[in-house]
Formats: C-alpha cells, sequence, structure tokens
C-alpha cells in the first residue's frame, strides 16, 4: 500500500537498491526491533521477518516533554497572543504537507464556527517546530499555494525545553504522516499534556490511543473536520484531554526501560551487546 511504503522512496535507482539491499539486511538479522505490535505486523507481510525475531520494544518520550510547562513568553514573542496548533515542520515525504495545507484551506473557506473563543483565530493558527531554514522555506512556498501561508507561524531553532514548552501549549499538535514507525513525536505530545490529531498509519494508532484523534492519511475532508473538532468543540477538547491525563497516570515509559527491554532482545538473539565506551570493556571477536 502507498501508505506504508510511500513512492517518494521508489524514485531513483539507487533509492530502490537501497531499499533492497535494507531489506535483506532486515531479513537477515538475528533480531529486529519495532516500536509496536503494528509495526511489526508490517514488518512480516512486507518484509518476510519471522516472527521469532521480532522484539517490539515501544520507545519513551523525550525527558524535556515530561517536565514541560506552557512557554507564553516565547509564544508571546512568536506573535502567539491566543490558542495555536503545533505541527512538527520537517518537510519530509513521511510528512503529508500537502494534505494539512489543504485541510486548512477547507476550514479557512468555512464559516467560523459558533462558541468559539473570542480570541481564537479562524482557521487556527499553527506553529511550525523543529524546521530546518530549508524545511521553512519549502513549507512557506507550498502554504503560499494552498492559500494559507497567513496562518503559519515559524518558530527557529530551539533547545528542547523550549519546544516542549510551546508544545505543552498548544491546542493540539497535529501529525498528517504517511509513514510512522516509532511514533516519537505523538509521545511527545502526550507526554507533555497535548492530544494529538494525526493520521491512523503505522505506529501512531497504538501509540495514541483515545489521547487524540485519528483520520485516513491523505483525507483533508476528514483532517480537517478532526483539526476542526479539537480546535472548537470545547468539550470533545476536554475528552481528549482527560485521556491524555489518563495515559499519563497509567505511567510513560522511560529511555532506561527502553534500555532494558532492548538489552533483554539482545540476549535473547544471543547477541552481546557492544559494552559503553570508558568501561575498559572491549567486546569479543
Amino acid at each position: 500500500a502507498p501508505w506504508e511504503l510511500p513512492a517518494a522512496f521508489q524514485r531513483s535507482a539507487a533509492a530502490r537498491f537501497g531499499q533492497r539491499l535494507r531489506r535483506a539486511l532486515i531479513r537477515d538479522a538475528a533480531a529486529v526491533l519495532v516500536a509496536t505490535p503494528a509495526v511489526a505486523t508490517l514488518a512480516r507481510r512486507l518484509l518476510r521477518v519471522p516472527a521469532s525475531r521480532l522484539h517490539v520494544v515501544p520507545l519513551a518520550p523525550r525527558p524535556a516533554f515530561r517536565a514541560a510547562e506552557p512557554a507564553s513568553e516565547d509564544a508571546a514573542r512568536l506573535g502567539l497572543s491566543g490558542p495555536y496548533l503545533a505541527v512538527f515542520g520537517r518537510f519530509d515525504v513521511r510528512q503529508d504537507a500537502r494534505t494539512l495545507f489543504e485541510a486548512l484551506g477547507r476550514l479557512a473557506a468555512e464559516r467560523r464556527p459558533r462558541g468559539l473563543a473570542r480570541d481564537a483565530a479562524w482557521p487556527p493558527r499553527v506553529l511550525l517546530l523543529e524546521a530546518t531554514p530549508e524545511d521553512r522555506a519549502a513549507l512557506a512556498r507550498a502554504a503560499d499555494r494552498a492559500g494559507v501561508g497567513e496562518s503559519l507561524t515559524y518558530a527557529g531553532p530551539l533547545p528542547a525545553g523550549p519546544v516542549a514548552g510551546l508544545v505543552r501549549g498548544a491546542r493540539a499538535v497535529v501529525l498528517p504522516a504517511i509513514s510512522d514507525a516509532a511514533g516519537l513525536t505523538a509521545l511527545d505530545a502526550i507526554a507533555a499534556g497535548t492530544p494529538v490529531v494525526a493520521t491512523a498509519i503505522g505506529a501512531l494508532p497504538e501509540t495514541i490511543g483515545p489521547a487524540g484523534i485519528l483520520v485516513e492519511p491523505g483525507d483533508a475532508g476528514r483532517l480537517a473536520a478532526a483539526i476542526r473538532a479539537a480546535w472548537a468543540d470545547e468539550r470533545i477538547h476536554a475528552g481528549l484531554l482527560e485521556a491524555v491525563r489518563d495515559r499519563q497516570a497509567t505511567g510513560l515509559r522511560t529511555w532506561a526501560d527502553v534500555a532494558l527491554d532492548t538489552r533483554r532482545a539482545y540476549a535473547e538473539a544471543g547477541i552481546r551487546p557492544r559494552p559503553a565506551s570508558g568501561s575498559g570493556d572491549r567486546p569479543s571477536g
């Protein structure tokens, strides 16, 4: 399916050769670690990885996001005086900026929702985070073509702490992906206490669960409806926040948990992990 292995990765002979090489390496590996059972299913079906070699090791959010507080001063410096949505603005074939901008264009053509808070912009304001200068330029051109350039605000390079604070202050994080095998951005958002609007692809459904709204990839109409609900419907937004808090209360994993599970997977496969630098030990062989 095109949403599972985007055709963009197959455009050149070199890319196709790289894909074949990676498939062969994965099939021959003693252990293959994936983040969710859904990704394990894809690995079995698409790459023919035997189930005995697959190990599901759920990932963890970045530590800065667990302790995040709303970064109101940073938001004000960026010109965000009211609510906003956050998007991790990488111009990448795995991120579906085209559908996002089409969805925002559809919202701009709609009447302002009745009962929307007076300080909430319509269409919604969108803050793009962690985009390189090249990403920002490409995204700005795509947004202008879609007629939604004025709805976007770009944050420059920031450390993880301020990024986490801006995510914590967002109404929701929007993840319009066409491929996502890890779900790390969704984990960061939930750890910061922010609901997620995302496409139901790869690791995202299992990572997000009820802490967000999931739509089919590439469907601008449904993405627009999901964004509208998270932005303008207080009842729906309150339910999403409650689900996020429930998820936090049940315990998000730490990277120490991930490391422990990874070592267990190595041990089951008979692999001796390389000792940490400076430990004085050297790997055998």
